[in-house]
């Protein structure tokens, strides 16, 4: 990894974590666990009295200084952007089409596109406690792993949005999408307890 990978921990599946020490065993065995690596990399220094608290990337914990940045930097001096907004144009009024229902079935059926060829791109089992995997209302998982005893307990995750709904009414169209994550949820027997927002915006420099 290179040193600024590593100050703003922006590396693909590398996550970093800040502990005490003594918490450092605790850790480093729920990682084994799940047969996650994991390694100390640093550690955390009473701040400079005249520079103040400093990020640094060494080489090896007392070798050649690499990368050297106020702490501050990364976190109360990091730059804010104003950008220009506007309201996005009002949606075009688009007259219902004609329906022949002689016609409406064919039509139906080639509107309909299967995700299969996506998902089965990845590997969807984790140490093979996938109890219902992707093609399903909801992605099931047991809650088991190695040296743990039997658990009948599981995670359930679902994923869901509606752009259309959303974009001619954002409410309704969020209210919509969550109560379709919930019916998918309830299909596998889960019970929602959290609900996360994933937003995906565009460009920032585009105003709308």
């Amino acid at each position: 990894m290179e040193p600024w990978e590593v100050m703003t921990s922006e590396s693909q599946e590398r996550m970093l974590a800040i502990v005490t020490p003594e918490s450092w065993p605790a850790v480093a065995e729920v990682c084994a666990k799940w047969e996650v690596r994991s390694a100390v990399v640093g550690k955390v220094t009473a701040p400079e009295p005249e520079r103040g608290g400093r990020l640094r990337i060494r080489d090896g914990f007392d070798g050649e200084i690499l990368a050297d940045v106020p702490a501050a930097s990364l976190s109360d001096d990091a730059p804010l952007y104003d950008r220009e907004r506007r309201a996005p144009a009002p949606a075009p009024v688009v007259a219902p089409p004609i329906i022949d229902a002689a016609e409406a079935g064919a039509d139906l059926l080639s509107l309909l596109r299967s995700a299969r060829w996506v998902y089965e791109q990845y590997d969807h089992q984790l140490f093979l406690n996938t109890v219902v995997g992707p093609g399903g209302d909801a992605a099931l998982l047991r809650l088991a792993g190695p040296g743990l005893p039997v658990s009948e307990r599981g995670v359930a995750l679902t994923t869901d949005s509606n752009p259309r709904y959303c974009a001619l009414d954002p409410h309704a169209g969020t209210a919509l999408t969550l109560a379709e994550g919930v019916a998918n949820l309830a299909c596998v027997g889960a019970t929602p307890v959290a609900v996360v927002n994933c937003l995906n915006f565009g460009i920032p420099n585009t105003p709308r």
